[in-house]
């Protein structure tokens, strides 16, 4: 299952009102479970929402 390998999940949500903004950052145990998250969700319909997915890299401190 996808999203067994997922190591955290945030929701980004208005400090105002918690309500959420409609998006979240979601990081993976590996480059290649980040892979399969994006080719089976990108632009896929989720009740209302499209869901858009992309990698990126972690910042460096």
């Amino acid at each position: 299952m996808l999203f067994r390998s997922a190591l955290t999940v945030s929701l980004v949500r208005y400090m105002e009102t918690n309500e959420g903004k409609g998006f979240a950052f979601v990081a993976f145990r590996s480059k290649d479970d980040v892979q399969k998250a994006i080719e089976e969700l990108h632009n896929k319909d989720f009740k209302v929402w499209i869901i858009h997915s992309q990698s990126r890299e972690k910042k460096a401190l």
